[in-house]
Formats: C-alpha cells, sequence, structure tokens
C-alpha cells in the first residue's frame, strides 16, 4: 500500500527519488495526464492559506517531499523512510530516463534563454534526450484565451510524453488542474525554479547545505529582496503552525522529555555528535515502521 502523510491536509507520498522516476514513467503510456507536484514549504503555506488550491493539489498522482523541512515533519509523525526529492534532482532523472527510453518532454514556463541554457546543459549530458518543444510565454497572472490556445497548440505539435510546467506557483497547479482533461500529454510535473538552477543561472547551495537543510539559507543570501518574506515570514509562519498540530506536539514533547531526562544522549547527540546524527537521534521514537 502506497503511505502517504498528511501535512496540515496536503497528502505527500512516501516516496524515494528511484520510487519516484519509476511511478512517473510508468505514467508515460497511460491514455490520460497525470498529475506530479514536489511539495516544500512554500506549497504547503500557500495551499493552507487557500483551500482551492489545496483541493487542487490533493487531486495530484504523485506527490513527492522537496523540501527539508517538510521531511523533519514527515520524520516527527514517524515516517523514518521519508527523504527529500528535490526538484531539480528529479527533472534531472527524469530526462535521464527519457534519453534511455526514447521519451520526449515539453518545457512550458520560465525565460526562453533559461530554457535554451538548460536545454544544453541537458542534452550535453544525455545526448539521446529528446526535446519536442519548448515554450516561455509572455508573463501574465493569467493567461488569456489566446495564449492558452497557443500553448495547447504548441503541445499537441510536439506531442510530449513529460510535459515540465514552471510557471510558478500556484499559477502552475491551476493551469495544469483547470487544463489537465485538455493536454493530451501523458505526464505532467510543476517543476518550480528547476531550470534555473539546472541552467547554473541560479545557484545551487553545497550538497552539506542541501543536505542538512540550509539551502533556503543560500537562496535567501543570494536573493535576499525577492524571498526573505516567502523563508522568513510565510514559511516559518507555516512550519511553526504545523508542529503545534496536535499530531506532532504529542511525539516532540516526548522527545523533549527523554532527552532533557538523558544528559548524556544529549551530550551525544547534539555537542558532540555529527549533525546528521539528529534523524538518527528522532529515528528512536518513531511510532511507523
Amino acid at each position: 500500500m502506497k503511505k502517504k502523510a498528511n501535512i496540515l491536509g496536503l497528502n505527500i507520498d512516501i516516496v524515494s527519488m528511484n520510487k519516484a522516476v519509476d511511478k512517473i514513467m510508468s505514467y508515460a503510456n497511460s491514455k490520460r495526464t497525470h498529475f506530479v507536484i514536489t511539495p516544500n514549504m512554500d506549497f504547503l503555506a500557500k495551499a493552507h492559506d487557500d483551500p482551492r488550491l489545496m483541493k487542487f493539489l490533493n487531486f495530484a498522482d504523485l506527490a513527492v517531499t522537496d523540501g527539508m523541512p517538510i521531511v523533519w515533519l514527515e520524520h516527527i509523525m514517524g515516517y523514518k523512510r521519508a527523504e527529500r526529492v528535490a526538484g531539480v534532482d528529479l527533472v534531472d532523472r527524469i530526462c535521464s530516463r527519457c534519453a534511455r527510453n526514447g521519451h520526449s518532454i515539453f518545457i512550458l514556463g520560465s525565460k526562453n534563454n533559461i530554457i535554451r541554457k538548460a536545454i544544453t546543459i541537458l542534452k550535453h549530458k544525455y545526448p539521446a534526450l529528446r526535446v519536442a518543444g519548448y515554450y516561455g510565454p509572455p508573463y501574465h497572472k493569467v493567461f488569456s484565451l489566446e495564449d492558452n490556445k497557443l500553448i495547447l497548440e504548441r503541445l499537441y505539435k510536439a506531442k510530449p510524453i513529460i510535459l515540465f510546467v514552471a510557471l510558478g506557483l500556484p499559477k502552475g497547479e491551476f493551469w495544469i488542474m483547470e487544463n489537465k482533461h485538455l493536454l493530451k500529454v501523458p505526464v505532467a510535473i510543476d517543476i518550480g525554479g528547476s531550470f534555473g538552477m539546472i541552467s547554473k543561472i541560479v545557484p545551487r547551495a553545497p550538497i552539506w547545505m542541501q543536505k542538512s537543510g540550509l539551502e533556503w539559507f543560500f537562496r535567501l543570501i543570494n536573493e535576499p529582496f525577492r524571498l526573505w518574506k516567502r523563508y522568513i515570514s510565510d514559511d516559518l509562519r507555516i512550519f511553526l503552525i504545523a508542529i503545534m498540530d496536535k499530531k506532532f506536539r504529542k511525539v516532540l514533547l516526548k522527545i523533549i522529555f527523554e532527552t532533557l531526562s538523558k544528559p548524556k544522549l544529549l551530550l551525544k547527540r547534539f555537542i558532540i555528535g555529527k549533525p546528521r546524527s539528529l534523524h538518527g537521534f528522532i529515528n528512536k521514537y518513531y511510532i511507523k515502521d
């Protein structure tokens, strides 16, 4: 049975990167469009504040965890196999599999210079990758009927297997759900700003920062004016709301009580131990397999 964590009303699949890619590629021969999302704290914040968006996101065929704070919440809930499936890494792995299987991709959104550079890098890495097309439409909060018709015509002509949507949250999610019955592609994945990082126009945090949950801090330093509200206000607010939820409070109180009652364990785990040992410490208190 597929495991799902429900965090403040948002359903997220507990899957590894390999299983996520396998699941997405299993949709390749389907006659209907499968909707895939990569929730992070920004997703959770916006969905929590917008019931319509929450409803749409919960219609997704697959929701993978993109963001270490959500992994932490899943671990606290007892899903010890939960891991991060970062959107940018997911795109890379899907392109690798598409190149091997002969499936084509189409990229919708982002800026054309970013898309072109990302495609060049991906094609260099995976020469057999088939890019059926790309389109960076003019920015509008909502597409006009004419714009939407043009996008659909491009898709029908290209006939991709995988549609990567980089229109931003929540525009991309709303657009996919509102046009899902018209897309005629097996898979539509909202991947946010992944192509900015793949193109290397937007720098990505070092591996150690990604693994320790500090990638947000790296991005905040690089783009403080654009991201300060998202990380400092919205994401921190929703994280605190989440951990105050009753399903988390019980486990957190147990962890705090047990930690304070065992000073040697506290010293070993948090002062002498490596940063990654935090997950091992929480594992002791898992309530599910």
